[in-house]
C-alpha cells in the first residue's frame, strides 16, 4: 500500500485501554519525572508484527488483530479483545469476503501502522498510537452498487460487553479493572468531506455502515473512519490525579495541563505537562509545587503576545496561604521562579485567573477573595508575564469590600478565560453561597465597571461553583450551579452579560439560561469561547449514579443551546473536575477548536470542536455554458451559529436569473439538465445570497438543496432559454 495513503488517513477509530485503578507496580515505584514518554509504534517480536503503546499490546495474524490492555496486577490474567474482518456489502451486493487463508499483515510505511490487502482496492488498516489502536477501512474507488455501505467482522473478548450504542461505540470491561472501547464511526473523503455511520451488534458481529448518499458522491479515496476526537491520557498516575487545568498557545501550537496529584493523605502537589495540538506528550512532567492546598485546584491561561503560559496555585505556608504564581516557556517547557501574589492568615483562599490572547498582549488577571475576619474583600491584580523572566505582580485593587460577622463571605471566584480583543476581564464572585455578582478590569489593573448584581436566587436556593468568558472583552457568558435545598435539585445556569461603551463603563445582564433541561445533577462548569461558541463543559450525573463529564455548545449572544449534549468518554468510570480551554483563547482566532480535561482517577482529554462542518455534497445537473463555468459554491460551513454562511456562484457564463433553494430533492431530468431542488425558495439574482443559520436546535440534521438558474441554452427541450449550474447538498450539523 501506498505510504502517502496511510499517511492520508490518521484519524481512525480508536481501540482504547482504560485501567480503573493503578497496578501494584505502580504503587511500589516512584514516578520517573523526567523520563520521555512512552514509545508508541509497530515491531517485530518473534517474527510476528506487534504494536505497542503505553498501555496495551496488539499482534497480528493473517484472520485479524488481537488488543490486549495492559490492566495490571488487579488482573489475574491477560484479557483480550479480537476483531476479524469477515465481509464488505453495498446495500444486499456482496462486494468482498475473507476466505479461510486470510491476508498476511504488512507493514512497508513507517513503523506505525499494520495493513491488511482484503481485496483490490480495499485496505484494512491499523495505526498505533499513544492512546490506542486507531484501525480505519481504505476503499481506492467507489464501491459497485447502491445503497449503505457495510463493513462486517466478528469481536471475540475475554472481558463483557458493557455497553454499545449505534453512534458511540462498544465498551468491554473486566469488572471494576478495566477494559476496551470502541468509537464511533465516520466516513472521510480524499476532499477532507465527512458523514457520521452507525455501529450495530449482530450476537459476535459488528457492522459498520456509512449512509449511501455519502458513498455515491465520496471523493475517493475514501476511508470508513470510525472516532474522531478519542479520550487520551495525560496524567498517568491511576487514582492519584484530580483537578486540572489546561490552556492553548498560538504561537507554539503547544496545549499545557496543570493538576494535583495526592501523594500522600497530608501531601499533595501540582504538576504539569506540555502536548502538541493533537495531544501527544511533549518533554517531560513538570513539578510547580509542593504540600499544595487542595481546597482549590490550580490555573494555568495562555499570554500569547510573550508565548508565556502562567500556572496559579494555592499553597499553605505554616498558618498562611499563599497564592503565587510562575510563567512556563510554551516552546520549552521552562518555568519562571515563583512568585507572590497575595497571602493570607486563613486558608478560605477562592482565587480565578484570566489570560491574554492578543498578539501583543502580557497581561493575566489574577482575583481572589480576602476573607480575614472584620472585612471582606475580593480584590484583583494585574500581572505582567515578559519572555524571559519572573512575572512581575501589580498592586491589587478592591472590587468589593464589606465588614460582616460571617466568616466567610466569599465562597467562589472567577475570572473570564481572556479579555478578549478588547482587554477587559470579567471578575465574578459568589457571596455567602447567594448571590453572583461581578465586576471589569481593565489592562492596567484598574476597575473598568464597578460591582454589579448578576444573579440573585430564589428562596432556599444557593449558588456556588461560578465560570466566566467572553467572545471579545465586551460580550460575556457566566455559568453558576445552583441547588435547591427543598428539592435537593442540582443546575447549571448561564447567563449573557455586556459591557456598554469604553471604560469606565456599566455591565448589564442578561436572562439566565439552563444548560441541561430535565437533567439535574448538574455541577462544576467550566466555559471557553471558541471563535463562533462557548464551550461549556461540566459534571453530570449518569445513569447509574455516578458523574460523567459532558459538553456543548452555546450561543454566544443569548447562551442559549448551539448543540447538543456530548459526553467526553461514555461509560468510562466516574468522572470529575472538569475544565475547557479553547486554541482561541490563546490567540488562534481562526479555530473553532477545545481541549477539555478532567479526571477519572488520571487526567484525561479531549480535543472537541464548538462547529462541525457539516455534510456539503455535489449532485451535479449542470446544463449550459462551458466546462469549468457556472459552479456552485459556498462561504463558510452549514452549521448552527454561522450567520455569514453563504451560497455561491463562481464563474458565470452568461447572466444569473435566480438561486432556486429546497428542502426535498426532485431530480427532475430534461435533455442534459436535471433541476434537483424543489423550488421552495427563489432568491434573485447573481449573488452571493446569504443564509445566515441560527443557534436553533430544530435546524439541526436539516438537509437543504440549491442549484443557479441562467439564462443560456441549456438543452432542454422544455426550457430552451434556461441554463443551470450543478446541484448542491448541505445537511445542517453541529
Amino acid at each position: 500500500m501506498d505510504s502517502t495513503l496511510l499517511r492520508s488517513c490518521t484519524t481512525f477509530f480508536a481501540l482504547l485501554a482504560f485501567p480503573l485503578s493503578h497496578t501494584l507496580a505502580q504503587d511500589l515505584s516512584a514516578k520517573d519525572l523526567t523520563a520521555p514518554p512512552a514509545a508508541t509504534g509497530v515491531v517485530l517480536v518473534d517474527g510476528r508484527l506487534q504494536a505497542v503503546g503505553p498501555d496495551y499490546r496488539a499482534r497480528f495474524d493473517a484472520a485479524g488483530v488481537v488488543f490486549e490492555p495492559a490492566l495490571g496486577r488487579r488482573a489475574s490474567d491477560t484479557q483480550s479483545w479480537r476483531y476479524d474482518w469477515e465481509s464488505a456489502r453495498r446495500g444486499s451486493r456482496t462486494l468482498w469476503v475473507a476466505d479461510g487463508a486470510g491476508a498476511p499483515p504488512a507493514s512497508d510505511g513507517p513503523a506505525e501502522a499494520v495493513h491488511y490487502a482484503r481485496a483490490p482496492g480495499f485496505v484494512e488498516v491499523y495505526e498505533a498510537r499513544r492512546e490506542g489502536l486507531a484501525q480505519s477501512f481504505v476503499f481506492a474507488e467507489r464501491p459497485a452498487g447502491t445503497g449503505d455501505l457495510v463493513v462486517r467482522g466478528r469481536i471475540r473478548s475475554s472481558m463483557a460487553l458493557q455497553s454499545h450504542d449505534a453512534a458511540n461505540g462498544l465498551y468491554y470491561e473486566l469488572a471494576g479493572v478495566g477494559g476496551v472501547r470502541v468509537g464511533g464511526v465516520t466516513g472521510v473523503d480524499a476532499n477532507g468531506a465527512t458523514a457520521a455511520g452507525t455501529m450495530r451488534l449482530d450476537g459476535d458481529r459488528v457492522e459498520y455502515t456509512l449512509p449511501a448518499a455519502f458513498v455515491d458522491h465520496a471523493a475517493y479515496p475514501m476511508v470508513l473512519d470510525p472516532l474522531i476526537g478519542a479520550a487520551f491520557p495525560i496524567g498517568d498516575a491511576t487514582g492519584i490525579d484530580t483537578m486540572p487545568s489546561a490552556a492553548f498557545d498560538q504561537s507554539t501550537q503547544h496545549w499545557y495541563v496543570v493538576w494535583t496529584v495526592v501523594v500522600s493523605a497530608s501531601d499533595e502537589e501540582v504538576r504539569g505537562q506540555m502536548l502538541t495540538s493533537t495531544g501527544a506528550l511533549v518533554g517531560s512532567v513538570k513539578v510547580f509545587a509542593s504540600s499544595v492546598d487542595t481546597s482549590h485546584p490550580p490555573a494555568v491561561v495562555s499570554v500569547n503576545g510573550t508565548n508565556r503560559f502562567l500556572v496559579v496555585c494555592l499553597t499553605p505556608n505554616v498558618q498562611q496561604a499563599i497564592l503565587f504564581c510562575r510563567s512556563v516557556d510554551a516552546a520549552t517547557g521552562n518555568a519562571s521562579g515563583a512568585v507572590w501574589i497575595t497571602s493570607n492568615n486563613f486558608a478560605a483562599f477562592r482565587f480565578g485567573v484570566g489570560g491574554d490572547l492578543r498578539s501583543t498582549g502580557d497581561t493575566a488577571i489574577v482575583a481572589f477573595s480576602d476573607s480575614q475576619l472584620g472585612d471582606k474583600q475580593v480584590r484583583a491584580v494585574r500581572v505582567q508575564v515578559p519572555s524571559t523572566g519572573n512575572p512581575v505582580v501589580g498592586a491589587p485593587v478592591v472590587l468589593t469590600s464589606e465588614t460582616s460577622p460571617d466568616a466567610w463571605t466569599h465562597t467562589d471566584v472567577a475570572v473570564s478565560r481572556t479579555g478578549g480583543t478588547s482587554g477587559r476581564w470579567l471578575v465574578t464572585w459568589v457571596r455567602r453561597n447567594l448571590t453572583v455578582s461581578g465586576a471589569a478590569v481593565s489592562e492596567v489593573g484598574t476597575v473598568c465597571a464597578p460591582a454589579t448584581t448578576i444573579y440573585t436566587p430564589g428562596l432556599f436556593v444557593s449558588t456556588k461553583s461560578i465560570a466566566c468568558a467572553t467572545a471579545d472583552g465586551d460580550r460575556f457568558a457566566v455559568a453558576y450551579h445552583t441547588s435547591s435545598a427543598l428539592g435537593g435539585t442540582e443546575n447549571l445556569w448561564v447567563r449573557p452579560v455586556s459591557l456598554l461603551g469604553v471604560c469606565p463603563t456599566t455591565m448589564v445582564a442578561g436572562s439566565g439560561v439552563q444548560v441541561d433541561l430535565g437533567t439535574g445533577g448538574d455541577s462544576l462548569p467550566a466555559i471557553d469561547f471558541a471563535r463562533d461558541k462557548y464551550l461549556i463543559a461540566w459534571r453530570r450525573l449518569g445513569g447509574g449514579g455516578s458523574y460523567e463529564v459532558v459538553v456543548k455548545g452555546i450561543d454566544p449572544v443569548t447562551c442559549a443551546d448551539c448543540g447538543v449534549v456530548h459526553a467526553v468518554e461514555p461509560g468510562a468510570g466516574a468522572q470529575d473536575w472538569p475544565s475547557v480551554a479553547s486554541r482561541y483563547s490563546g490567540g488562534d482566532v481562526a479555530s473553532d477548536t477545545g481541549l477539555v480535561v478532567w479526571t477519572n482517577g488520571t487526567i484525561r482529554g479531549r480535543r472537541v470542536e464548538a462547529s462541525g462542518t457539516g455534510a456539503v455534497v455535489n449532485l451535479g445537473g449542470a446544463c449550459g455554458g462551458a466546462a469549468g463555468t457556472n459552479v456552485a459554491g459556498h462561504v463558510g460551513a452549514p452549521v448552527l451559529g454561522n450567520l455569514d454562511f453563504q451560497l455561491t456562484l463562481t464563474s458565470p457564463s452568461a447572466p444569473v436569473l435566480a438561486l432556486v433553494i429546497g428542502l426535498s430533492n426532485l431530480s427532475i431530468p430534461c435533455g442534459p439538465c436535471t433541476l434537483v431542488p424543489a423550488a421552495d425558495i427563489l432568491a434573485a439574482g447573481g449573488g452571493p445570497v446569504s443564509l445566515p443559520l441560527p443557534c436553533d436546535l430544530s435546524y439541526l440534521g436539516v438537509t437543504f438543496y440549491t442549484q443557479w438558474l441562467t439564462l443560456q441554452p441549456g438543452g432542454c427541450a422544455v426550457l430552451p432559454d434556461f441554463g443551470l449550474s450543478n446541484a448542491l447538498q448541505f445537511t445542517i450539523a453541529e
